[in-house]
């Protein structure tokens, strides 16, 4: 059983397509008994073939040396790079540790971790261990991104851990997106360098580079973005129009969160939100396809530059981003294909665990993930439907008075939708409940929404197309793009924030002073002071806070003053004030009262 994101099943030991790619079945190490000594001589038999292939290689390699510079340029890695050492492991010429051989020891070990990877999987969602219950600290620790460029360059007999993301935890996946992304920066720029050297007159634009009007952001941005969809992966600078400032990371920041606010608007009728909960596609919305690329494409420019996102989507949004065709055997009969769309939405993986269920079970496990994830955005409706399958009587057509059909509210109007053909006729009862719940629950996730759907996921790979993406889970997407909703309290950001300044009895006071009020805010007020300091109201996900710091430091005696913050570098500039009332009365009204580089 492989993890999430792994190109082959290694257990089989057959090729798969993931991405619409096809990648060679890594070598399938058998297990023999050895003597009673423990000896491994079949395992060192296989070492000493493996290395006359390396030398078989190497003699050919005069043919193919340009082949192989080519792979070096684009990024890749090539195997005779590296010699097997004595203890089976790949060393580079350069003399630092990237890539393992394929030792039994670490596949049997990654296959028992991915096993009961699949069978946590498999428990309802309240009951299960956390994304990074399987992460391995010594994994973390070693060379990673050469082990993702062994991963993606089919190393051949070579054991990569990115084949096997569970053990890793999402601080080293999102290292790993890091420099990918920072790769894919670096040579966006270099190819703007030298198109700008061969046509006269041309300028390079080494940055996607926005100009946009406070009070026309949305139009001014969504606007722009389809003018430069070729420079989408070119590093983001933004620009205030009338604003004075350089955009240093905070412009960005406030850019993302002043925009996925006004895309949310209401007014817009894009996307719908039922009690407060997580936004979902509007099924009425009257805006293009364009509209939604559009959206998407904000969305993965915020992951790959590593910007929190105040746009609260639900998982299920991502499991379709990740898993295409999550959801889509939910609209069968009973029972029939309960098992393919399951594994689909629990991730690869588990498949064969989903093998050692019954078809009952298999289809409350179904039922039990969609049902959850339907509950994040339309929980009333999941209410609904769990209290229709609960329901132990046998009137239940009486009851509930359901037909074959969904519903939903189109600018006031109520729209109904048949399930089946003849689905207005045909009654809910308690022989075909079961079929109704997962034939509405596919026409929720996957029917109403394509038309809107399609084109957000397409905006999103626009950007975020690279093999990083594969390595994680939606949960851990859902945390990059969210960051963590959680209150926090004023500990936890005294706990990474440096001072600057403080130092005299008076600086010292008035530090205390600063963090008592902290103390004392409210949680809205909070989110407001983070705002003001970083441009972001969400604090960093806790893999994401070894990056994260805000620095306090005391400016001069013009107590008069409001405290300043430079958002680009997180930090927040207060002046002596004489007081801790002075100081609260300054500082409430710099954060409530604030816009942009004044006030409002």
């Amino acid at each position: 059983i492989a993890g999430d994101g792994v190109h082959a099943d290694q257990i089989a030991g057959d090729a798969v397509q993931q991405e619409g790619r096809t990648r060679e079945p890594s070598y399938f190490v058998r297990l023999q008994t050895g003597d009673d000594d423990g000896s491994t001589g079949d395992l060192q038999q296989q070492q000493q073939q493996q290395q006359q292939t390396q030398h078989q290689r190497r003699a050919r390699s005069s043919s193919e040396a340009p082949a192989r510079a080519a792979r070096r340029a684009g990024g890749g890695v090539d195997v005779d790079d590296y010699f097997v050492g004595a203890d089976g492991v790949f060393y580079p010429r350069g003399g630092r540790l990237a890539l393992h051989q394929h030792d039994w020891r670490l596949l049997a070990a990654a296959k028992a971790m991915a096993l009961l990877h699949a069978a946590n999987q498999l428990q309802p969602a309240r009951a299960r261990l956390g994304v990074d219950a399987f992460g391995s600290a010594a994994v973390d620790g070693m060379d990673l991104v050469a082990d993702y460029d062994a991963w993606q360059a089919r190393v051949p007999g070579a054991f990569a851990f990115c084949g096997y993301p569970i053990l890793l935890s999402l601080r080293a996946k999102a290292q790993i997106m890091q420099v990918d992304a920072a790769r894919q920066m670096d040579t966006k720029l270099k190819e703007a360098v030298i198109s700008a050297l061969f046509r006269s007159g041309t300028r390079a634009q080494p940055h996607l580079k926005l100009l946009v009007r406070r009070h026309c952001l949305a139009a001014d941005s969504l606007h722009q973005l389809a003018a430069h969809e070729q420079d989408l992966k070119k590093r983001l600078r933004i620009e205030f129009a009338g604003e004075e400032g350089v955009d240093g990371g905070g412009l960005t920041k406030e850019w993302f969160m002043l925009l996925t606010r006004e895309l949310l608007n209401p007014a817009y009728g894009m996307f719908t939100q039922d009690e407060g909960r997580a936004h979902w596609f509007n099924p009425a919305a009257l805006e293009t396809g364009n509209q939604y690329f559009l959206v998407g494409v904000v969305v993965g420019l915020a992951l790959y530059n590593s910007t929190i996102l105040d746009l609260q989507l639900p998982l299920a949004v991502f499991k379709k981003l990740l898993r295409p065709g999550a959801y889509q055997s939910l609209g069968v009969c009973p029972q029939q294909g309960a098992s393919q769309g399951l594994s689909q939405g629990l991730g690869q993986g588990s498949s064969q665990a989903l093998a050692l269920l019954t078809p009952s079970a298999q289809l409350r496990a179904q039922l039990s993930e969609m049902l959850g994830d339907v509950a994040q955005f339309r929980p009333q409706l999941a209410r609904g439907l769990r209290q229709l399958l609960q329901y132990r009587g046998a009137d239940v057509e009486h009851v509930f008075c359901l037909t074959f059909e969904a519903a939903y509210d189109a600018f006031g109007a109520r729209v109904a939708v048949p399930l089946v053909p003849g689905g207005a006729h045909m009654a809910v009862t308690s022989h075909n409940r079961v079929e109704y719940v997962q034939r509405y629950l596919h026409w929720v996730l996957t029917d109403s929404v394509a038309r809107q759907f399609e084109p957000f996921r397409r905006g999103f790979y626009y950007v975020c197309g690279s093999n990083a993406l594969s390595l994680f889970a939606p949960e851990e997407i859902e945390l990059l793009v969210h960051g963590s909703g959680r209150d926090w309290a004023a500990s936890d950001l005294r706990a990474v924030t440096d001072h600057a300044g403080f130092d005299s009895p008076a600086g010292r006071q008035l530090c205390e002073w600063f963090w008592a009020l902290v103390a004392e805010m409210t949680a809205a007020e909070r989110r407001q002071l983070l705002m003001f300091v970083t441009g972001s109201d969400r604090m960093p996900t806790p893999s994401q806070l070894h990056q994260f710091r805000v620095k306090l430091v005391l400016l001069g005696n013009e107590s008069a003053r409001l405290p300043v913050a430079h958002t680009c570098f997180n930090q927040l500039g207060l002046w002596a004030y004489r007081t801790k009332d002075e100081l609260g009365t300054k500082l409430m009204m710099a954060i409530t009262e604030s816009e942009g580089f004044g006030l409002k």
